[in-house]
């Protein structure tokens, strides 16, 4: 619109300008920095859609070159009206799982999360494993099986489960009567060995099994899946005791007897035994092999058991001696008991008036005479001698001219 005053012929034409008219249709999820509005024909356009918080970019629609649906942001030509339509859509997010050797994590890999929501990952250890940590975008939340993001609203995050071996504690005990040789409290990892053990049993035991039915002293465990806590059982010793004596009554008496390692034994037998009246037995101690103490020289004593034994008890043989005696002389060896094998010299020594005779009774024929006589102490013996009255020489003799009667040597009897 102008004025003007005329003042000759005149043309007069009117300028135009063609706008068109820009429609950005609105989105709640998300903004458009270029207005709805009126733009001259020709103009190029920068139109950036801006997501809301969650949302992500999706495209346009409407009046869009082919091809350039995702462009963002898109240059607009203004050759004529345009309609748009940006769109949005939720976002999704990334977290990568990963877990290390001897387990697993489902899900595992790179894992998209919409907007808002949880997401759940489960921790399994492989058999022989346990879950050492998990970590949650580099912190660790302790040794879970499970764990959920809540809510997510930010990608690049990361979840990572880390397993170990299982540890296994060995404990090897020792029952009564013995002792573990080598490490008896061993820590091991699954499907790992341990070191050897060995039940030792002490003095007078010995190795019966272990309680789980192996029956080796020596154990070594291999592959091991599992806590193991076992005992070595051991059982005291058993020795025969054999008690032989010839006569007698022992404590105990002959025979075959069965006792315990440790056990403590008294032994005895008679000090003397009769066999009728003329012989006897007297103990002499015993001699005992296996076990000690191996002699000694009583008839009774203690043993502790420590072996198999045989126990001997030790005789000696006594006879009796029977010398009778003679009002009309005497023996120098009285009656009595004597040793078995013993040599006896008796010597018989008339009375005034007297001469010895002889022997009679257990006397070897020859030797009835013999004054000392030997006597060998083999059996029972009794013996007597004998005196008569002593005869004494005169011996009478005459010269010539006469006689003398009796003449010689004459024997006249004492008194």
């Amino acid at each position: 619109s102008f004025e003007m005053t005329v003042t000759n012929n005149a043309v007069l034409t009117w300028q135009w300008a063609t706008n068109y008219w820009l429609e950005v249709t609105d989105d709640l999820n998300g903004s458009v920095d270029v207005a709805d509005g009126w733009y001259a024909a020709g103009t190029n356009l920068w139109l950036t859609a801006t997501p809301s918080n969650g949302y992500t970019f999706a495209g346009w629609s409407g009046d869009v070159i082919p091809g350039y649906e995702n462009d963002n942001p898109l240059e607009i030509f203004m050759d004529a009206p345009k309609t748009l339509t940006p769109s949005f859509t939720l976002a999704d997010y990334d977290i990568t799982a990963t877990a290390g050797a001897g387990g697993s994590i489902v899900p595992e890999g790179e894992v998209w999360v919409t907007h808002g929501s949880n997401m759940t990952f489960t921790i399994t250890p492989d058999t022989g494993y346990y879950i050492a940590d998990v970590d949650v975008n580099t912190v660790s939340v302790g040794a879970t099986n499970e764990y959920t993001f809540i809510a997510v609203t930010n990608g690049g995050q990361t979840i990572n489960a880390t397993f170990a071996l299982n540890e296994y504690t060995l404990t090897y005990n020792a029952g009564p009567g013995g002792t573990i040789s080598g490490v008896a409290t061993q820590i091991v990892t699954h499907g790992s060995d341990a070191t050897m053990v060995e039940a030792v049993a002490d003095s007078g035991y010995h190795f019966v099994e272990w309680d789980d039915g192996i029956l080796t002293e020596q154990r070594t465990d291999t592959a091991v899946t599992n806590d193991i806590t076992v005992t070595a059982q051991f059982a005291v010793n058993e020795y025969e005791l054999v008690v032989e004596s010839a006569h007698g009554t022992p404590a105990p008496a002959a025979g075959v007897y069965t006792n315990t390692y440790g056990m403590v034994l008294t032994n005895t037998v008679d000090a003397v035994v009769l066999d009728g009246t003329t012989t006897q037995y007297v103990s002499t101690g015993w001699v005992m092999t296996g076990n000690e103490p191996f002699s000694g020289a009583t008839n009774s004593f203690e043993m502790t058991v420590t072996n198999n034994a045989v126990l001997t008890w030790q005789w000696a043989t006594n006879y009796w001696l029977e010398v009778t005696d003679d009002l009309n002389g005497s023996v120098d060896v009285v009656d009595g008991w004597y040793a078995a094998g013993t040599n006896l010299w008796l010597t018989a020594t008339p009375s005034n008036g007297y001469t010895f005779a002889g022997w009679t009774g257990d006397v070897i024929p020859g030797y009835e005479n013999d004054n000392p006589l030997e006597i060998f102490m083999d059996a029972p013996k009794t013996l007597t001698p004998s005196f008569t009255l002593a005869d004494y020489d005169i011996t009478a003799t005459a010269g010539l001219g006469g006689s003398i009667m009796p003449e010689g040597e004459v024997w006249v009897t004492h008194g």
